[in-house]
């Protein structure tokens, strides 16, 4: 048995190498497994992908930061799931928090 969030899972390693996992709109993975298969669609969402379980090296999942206002020198800084301290348009800046 896996004891894995499927609907994380972001990548997945394969002997040649990190397979990016397509993401559904509501943001998450399309990663599915049971005890021998495991099935996603790859990151354009052309290909749907099958390998046994045993050939899958590592998976990658992402966290999901909660979006919360910051407030930094009297300017209010916009928290970002995607972007760990990045800067938009001047006046923008964006933190990731968890």
């Amino acid at each position: 048995m896996l004891f894995i969030n499927f609907h994380k899972v972001a990548k997945v390693l394969l002997a040649d190498g990190w397979q990016e996992v397509k993401l559904t709109a509501d943001g998450k993975s399309t990663f599915d497994a049971d005890d021998t298969d495991a099935h996603w669609f790859d990151a354009t969402g052309n290909a749907q992908i099958y390998c046994p379980v045993t050939s899958i090296l590592a998976v990658m999942v992402k966290e999901q930061a909660q979006a919360q206002p910051l407030y930094s020198g009297g300017q209010r800084v916009t928290a970002s799931a995607d972007a760990p301290f990045t800067t938009g348009k001047s006046d923008d800046a964006f933190l990731t928090t968890k």
